[in-house]
């Protein structure tokens, strides 16, 4: 209850509203209003387009199955929500028809991208020679384009066999949501609130798992979502002044693919704002002296087959057929 200005009464709080006067559930219908749930019908209508057309011009199998069960997906999370209203409805129905389903029939089927056996050969050529990377390849599949510890992801498959279970897609989606719930739990206020107006911090963030751009990655290939995991908690950790935990969580990230860079840089930045140029320095050589402390093993392993696909030549002292690039 609260009192009217120049008067006795009192009225009550309106339920639809929270502290701050932004809209989160319906009193009556318990439906959540968020400004972004204006424009979920025409963004799964576009995803629907999408995939239609993609399923037609792939020239990939595994592409071409995904991609036809991901738009009848996004065609009945369409209607779920025009019935429902609801934005768990369609997202529910999405993460099903886009990501769960599909995963299941393509590992079912031991059905991905090239980059999935790239990266559980890597693995494989880790525990017989201590480095993922082949000495002299012959082939383009034989070439591992990657930093050392993505080859850790593959590990359960060169352990235990190449099975259903332990897909290296399995480890990567799973670390990949651990690693968002943990950032959010880090950036959630003390009070249990959200720092997200609305409490609608979700929505966007499903719907970006959910979407084509995500859904490919979590059933096709998955190489790119570990630094998606790194960065994302990284910066919510260095966001939190937790900068020892960061820099182990940003080291990891940029010791598996070199795109985590500059999300590292960004979280040096942010450790200044936050902490002054001490804090970021610190941070700095935190992160790098992780980075390189978990791929030199690897790399000194075969010094012969250090990656060189961002070089500009051949080194003289390598062998032409030495270099994976």
């Amino acid at each position: 209850m609260s009192r009217s200005p120049g008067s006795g009464e009192h009225r009550p709080v309106n339920s639809d509203l929270d502290r701050s006067g932004v809209a989160i559930v319906g009193a009556n219908t318990g439906r959540l209003r968020d400004p972004l749930a204006r424009f979920l019908t025409p963004a799964l209508l576009i995803m629907t387009l999408y995939c239609a057309a993609y399923a037609q011009v792939s020239t990939l199998e595994a592409h071409r199955n995904w991609a036809t069960t991901a738009a009848f997906g996004y065609v009945a999370a369409a209607l779920g929500w025009l019935i429902s209203r609801r934005p768990a409805v369609p997202v529910a129905i999405a993460a099903f028809f886009a990501v769960l389903l599909p995963a299941g029939l393509l590992l079912q089927r031991g059905m991905a991208m090239p980059e999935v056996a790239v990266v559980q050969d890597a693995a494989d050529r880790l525990l017989h020679t201590g480095s993922p990377y082949a000495a002299r390849p012959e082939s383009l599949d034989e070439v591992n384009p990657y930093l050392p510890v993505m080859a850790l992801l593959g590990l359960p498959a060169a352990l235990a066999g190449r099975t259903f279970w332990t897909d290296p897609r399995l480890f990567i989606a799973t670390i990949t949501v651990a690693a968002i719930a943990c950032a959010w739990l880090l950036l959630r206020p003390a009070g249990g609130g959200t720092a997200i107006p609305g409490r609608g911090w979700w929505l966007p963030t499903v719907l970006a798992l959910v979407s084509p751009l995500g859904a490919i990655a979590l059933t096709l290939s998955g190489v790119d979502l570990p630094v998606v995991a790194a960065g994302v908690l990284g910066l919510a950790l260095v966001a939190t002044d937790r900068r020892p935990a960061g820099a182990v969580v940003l080291a990891l990230g940029c010791a598996v693919k070199w795109t985590c860079w500059p999300i590292a840089a960004v979280a040096i930045a942010m450790a200044v704002a936050r902490g002054g140029r001490r804090a970021g320095l610190r941070l700095a050589a935190a992160t790098a002296g992780g980075a390189v402390a978990l791929c030199l093993p690897a790399l000194l392993a075969r010094w012969s087959a250090t990656p060189c696909c961002f070089r500009s030549g051949r080194p003289a002292l390598l062998p032409p057929r030495a270099i994976p690039c």
